[in-house]
């Protein structure tokens, strides 16, 4: 993993010099690339990458990458994984001499040797965001679920292109660095993280999942590589098709030339992903475990998660969170996450990443995705489908508008892929880089590879009861834990709501919802509403302090707004 930093000049004059561009670069990516940091300029271009070296730590991987074909200059900055790049790489090895042993260079060949953008692409199997440069013309792209961001800015003297949006907030503050003020609302309102292309920030901009692009001549043009076009219709899927699939998957992200652990809770996902590492894979023995817990708190997973690593003789080691550290951290977090922190989970796995890291784990595998993959939030069948219900994270979906037109049959997953593919794993996958990528961790997300996905949406899972029937008879057949595989889902509760309600995190988050700095900023908001609503809240007449969570976050993001301009 890795970050970038591209400064291209539409004149002669921009808003950096060298010097300045330089000093932005290393204060505000350093982090995701601790390993080795490299600038080049190149004509009326500067070019910064900052490299956390997980496959081929040698030299020869370094970045930018920089490779002379027919007298012209062509320079690749690259931030993920390929983990098919050994497949690649034999296909090319004919007509490339290799100087190194990682992905780098096996990227930068195949993209040359390809004629089509698209079928460039699409041998891709991985997680990435990267810009080629030749010449004077620019050629980016970003991985099929967006795993690994990239945001770019334009105005008349320069475009900015980069991993994070710190940075251009830093090179533009002066000029124009200004909080969305309608997309706060829309996130207060509807919990939406996300709207199209769009950011937090106005006139800063994310490349889409799956979408690819050129510049040329200060001209920014953008397609989509991949969608719901792509999904592939399976005749059947059996149970032991499924477990050849589901153990393929999650052992070909275990490639690494670093250690690797993994993010542990008493869940399924996170278990099953566990179990075929610690059964099936050459690394299980050097693996370890990690698990959030808060401190105090009644409900726990560590319980569980112990219970799952101790069948397997496998290390776990716990990361307790108290009120204290949410309080301390809360707005160096926001600031982080460059926009609102989901919940207190998040900040708990800032603090797993961080103990990880020092651990001396520089990969750091989770199980995000399934429940998207499979469907399990909902039985999506004839009888509900056009019901109203709210997610457990509190979202709502309640507009099957976009079903019009669509097959019976093909419901479940047209709904999957218009809410949870656009719009849950948008946010998810901000959230985990942000958290990892914050203390130079790389995390990979087995469950959201694109050929897992279409398998998994090609499997009817909406006609039983339980949810994700077909990975618990897969755990029920495979895994030496012995437990109910069977239960329904259970939601061990995180204390969020209950810290709010009393103690120092209540005492904390009261003395910022009553300060007047909120209300002063955003319009939308009223000082008189909140308060009754957090005296409602307090006397436990309304249940989630949710809408308390939403305005803390937008405190924080203020106070960011203060801070770059």
């Amino acid at each position: 993993m890795c970050g970038f930093f591209i400064n291209i000049k539409n004149k002669n004059s921009g808003l950096l010099n060298v010097e300045k561009f330089h000093k932005i670069s290393k204060k505000y990516l350093k982090h995701r690339g601790p390993d080795f940091s490299k600038f080049v300029k190149d004509e009326k271009t500067f070019l910064f990458h900052s490299r956390l070296s997980i496959q081929d730590p040698s030299k020869n991987s370094n970045q930018p990458m920089i490779k002379i074909k027919k007298k012209k200059k062509i320079i690749l900055l690259f931030n993920g994984e390929i983990y098919n790049f050994k497949k690649l790489k034999k296909k090319l090895i004919d007509q490339i001499n290799f100087s190194s042993n990682g992905d780098t260079e096996v990227l930068l060949n195949n993209f040359l040797v390809n004629k089509s953008y698209k079928n460039f692409l699409e041998s891709l199997d991985g997680m990435f965001s990267f810009v080629i440069k030749i010449g004077n013309k620019f050629f980016f792209a970003r991985d099929r679920f967006g795993q690994k961001p990239m945001y770019y800015y334009q105005d008349k003297k320069d475009i900015f292109i980069s991993s994070e949006i710190k940075p251009i907030l830093k090179s533009i503050g002066k000029k124009k660095t200004n909080l969305d003020k309608n997309n706060l609302k829309n996130y207060f309102l509807s919990n939406i993280f996300f709207s199209k292309d769009e950011t937090f920030f106005k006139d800063i901009y994310s490349v889409k999942a799956g979408e690819f692009g050129t510049i040329e001549n200060s001209n920014i043009t953008t397609s989509n590589y991949y969608g719901e076009k792509k999904l592939i219709d399976l005749k059947k899927n059996e149970l032991s098709s499924f477990g050849q699939v589901f153990e393929n998957n999650i052992l070909k992200h275990l490639i690494a030339d670093k250690k690797i652990a993994i993010a542990l809770s008493g869940g399924i996902d996170s278990q099953s992903l566990a179990h075929v590492i610690l059964s099936k894979s050459n690394i299980s023995k050097k693996v370890v475990n990690y698990c959030i817990d808060f401190k105090g708190y009644k409900n726990s997973e560590f319980k569980y998660a112990k219970k799952f690593a101790d069948s397997y003789k496998s290390k776990i080691r716990k990361v307790s969170i108290d009120e204290s550290y949410v309080i301390d951290n809360f707005g160096k977090l926001v600031e982080k996450n460059e926009g609102p922190l989901g919940g207190i989970m998040q900040i708990g796995m800032f603090k797993l990443a961080e103990i990880a890291k020092n651990d001396g784990y520089d990969v750091l595998l989770a199980g995000w995705g399934l429940d998207e993959c499979l469907g399990s939030y909902k039985d999506l069948n004839k009888k509900n489908v056009n019901k109203k219900f709210t997610l457990i994270d509190g979202s709502d979906i309640s507009n099957y508008s976009m079903l019009a037109g669509i097959n019976k049959k093909d419901q479940r997953k047209k709904l999957i892929f218009d809410y949870f593919l656009k719009t849950k794993i948008p946010r998810t996958v901000h959230m985990c880089d942000r958290f990892s990528m914050s203390k130079s961790v790389e995390l990979r997300l087995p469950f959201l590879d694109h050929h897992f996905v279409e398998h998994c949406l090609n499997i009817d899972t909406h006609q039983s009861k339980i949810d994700k029937l077909i990975i618990r008879e897969y755990m029920k057949k495979n895994s030496v834990c012995k437990k109910n595989w069977f239960e329904r889902k259970i939601h061990v509760p995180h204390p969020q709501n209950e810290w709010l309600k009393s103690g120092k995190l209540s005492d904390w988050a009261y003395s910022i919802i009553n300060d007047d700095f909120i209300y002063e900023n955003l319009s939308f908001l009223s000082k008189k509403e909140v308060i009754k609503f957090w005296l409602n809240f307090k006397k436990r007449k309304i249940h989630s302090g949710y809408p308390i969570w939403q305005l803390l976050n937008i405190h924080f993001m203020l106070k960011m707004e203060k801070k770059f301009k």
